[in-house]
C-alpha cells in the first residue's frame, strides 16, 4: 500500500468513526428520552389503576 493510499484509509476510517459516534450520540439520546416517557406512561398507567380500584371497591362495598 503506498503512503497515498495508507493515508487515505485512515482518513476513511476516521471519517466513519466519528460518523458512528454521532449515531451513537443520537441513539442513546433517543433510549434516554424513550426511557422517559416510558416512565411517565407508566405512571399514569399505575395512578388510573389504582383510582380504578378504589371506585370498584367503593362500588362492591355500596352492593355487596
Amino acid at each position: 500500500m503506498s503512503p497515498y493510499e495508507h493515508d487515505h484509509e485512515i482518513q476513511h476510517v476516521r471519517s466513519r468513526m466519528r460518523a458512528l459516534e454521532e449515531l451513537l450520540d443520537v441513539h442513546e439520546q433517543t433510549v434516554i428520552m424513550q426511557a422517559e416517557r416510558l416512565e411517565e406512561v407508566t405512571r399514569q398507567v399505575n395512578r388510573q389503576a389504582a383510582l380504578l380500584r378504589t371506585i370498584v371497591e367503593g362500588t362492591s362495598a355500596t352492593t355487596g
